[in-house]
């Protein structure tokens, strides 16, 4: 095991850099060619026209402009979520490559942040009002990272508790799906604040949304999906999925249009009837089969990215986990929000993601400020298989799971 002069770990970057570019590029043709995007619009289906209802803020976006424009506005809003990760995500690798000091070590660790799960890949492929949570909380992460006075960090968690709030109107499982992020960057990443700090920057950068999501639960408008289906309008839409069809039609850009109303009736417009118990009959349905399947994929993402990290800085994982124990009511916490999303949704590979980046956003930040990372890279079989796998397994991020029947 040689360690590679400085000129070929360059090259080896490079090359690496130059390969993650291709891909990129090959995942936004995927996601703007072959992906069928009604199920994304669909989070901008409802608003408030018909009472108080859950992610009915992100309907009252689209009617703030004129109601001819409305298939044009939702495939623009498409896309905002997507734009805003792909920019915390660009901003993390920048914090990763320089803040602590350069080096070949942190600048792979930068490169390879696009693979990771919950990165590029889950943004291109998928478009869901939950990114704009998931985008504030790795910017939370690096100012948690960065801060380095307890006012400051006050103030940036009452900012982001307020902004994380208002995401909750657009999806009301924001609080719940990046909880555990939050939590492990103020013990882990603002270890240095006191413990006073540290439980008042809890409250504040998750209570609001907390009490948001909350209000949604118990005041939410149920049984109007009638009217809901009434104001979603007509309009011829692609969704190749929603038929047989084969790997070179879709190649080939096959079309299969259908309208928009009454595919988001049979979809969408019903699930805003559903009291959590009868989510919890949903996810029962799946069956214990694809589930475990679903948990089993998950969790080979999560060692895989952990242990991806952790070899590829130097530092092992239970140095961070040593910080977490020390405030474990909070972590537990962080989990235990997990359960009513695990509870009544169906996505449980997409949850297992969440989980993984929720800790790999705040582990890999943690590692670039480690001595280890600072240390020369070593380009061995191991390394390469590793990224290899990475590049494969991306993609994966955006499976929400098995069994899971599409919408036609």
């Amino acid at each position: 095991m040689n360690i590679v002069e400085s000129d070929s770990a360059k090259q080896h970057l490079t090359v690496l850099g130059g390969l993650i570019a291709v891909w990129l590029f090959l995942l936004l043709t995927i996601s703007a060619l072959l992906v069928s995007e009604a199920y994304w619009y669909s989070y901008y289906a409802v608003d408030y026209s018909q009472g108080f209802i859950r992610r009915g803020l992100a309907g009252e976006v689209v009617r703030l402009f004129p109601a001819e424009d409305y298939f044009t506005v939702i495939k623009t809003l498409r896309w905002v979520p997507v734009i805003l990760l792909c920019m915390a995500l660009s901003m993390m690798a920048y914090a990763v490559a320089t803040k602590a000091g350069r080096s070949k070590r942190r600048i792979l660790l930068a490169i390879l942040t696009p693979l990771l799960p919950g990165g590029f890949a889950y943004a291109f492929l998928t478009g869901r009002t939950d990114s704009f949570g998931v985008a504030a909380m790795i910017l939370f992460a690096i100012f948690v990272n960065a801060c380095n006075t307890d006012r400051r960090a006050l103030i940036g968690s009452a900012v982001f508790g307020a902004i994380v709030a208002i995401f909750t109107l657009m999806h009301e499982g924001t609080p719940f799906l990046v909880g555990l992020g939050v939590l492990a960057a103020l013990v882990v990443l603002g270890r240095f604040r006191s413990k006073s700090t540290l439980w008042l920057s809890a409250s504040l950068s998750l209570g609001p949304a907390l009490f948001t999501s909350l209000m949604i639960i118990m005041f939410g408008a149920r049984g109007v999906s009638s009217e809901l289906c009434a104001i979603i309008p007509h309009g011829m839409i692609n969704i190749p999925m929603a038929t047989n069809v084969t790997t070179y039609q879709l190649l080939t850009g096959f079309r299969y249009e259908t309208d928009y109303h009454d595919w988001a009736c049979r979809n969408i417009t019903p699930f805003f009837d559903l009291t959590m118990r009868e989510g919890a009959g949903l996810v029962a349905d799946i069956g214990a089969g694809a589930l475990t399947a679903s948990t089993v994929l998950g969790l080979m993402i999560l060692v895989l990215n952990i242990s991806a990290v952790s070899y590829i800085s130097g530092v092992p994982f239970r140095r961070m986990a040593e910080l977490l124990r020390m405030r474990a009511s909070l972590i537990v916490f962080g989990f235990a929000l997990y359960l009513p999303i695990f509870i009544t949704g169906t996505d449980w590979t997409r949850w297992w993601v969440m989980v993984t980046f929720n800790v790999g956003t705040v582990f890999l930040l943690f590692v670039s400020r480690e001595p280890e990372s600072a240390l020369p890279i070593i380009f061995e079989p191991l390394l390469v298989a590793i990224i290899a796998i990475l590049f494969l397994m991306a993609p994966f991020s955006a499976v929400p799971g098995f069994g899971i029947p599409y919408p036609v």
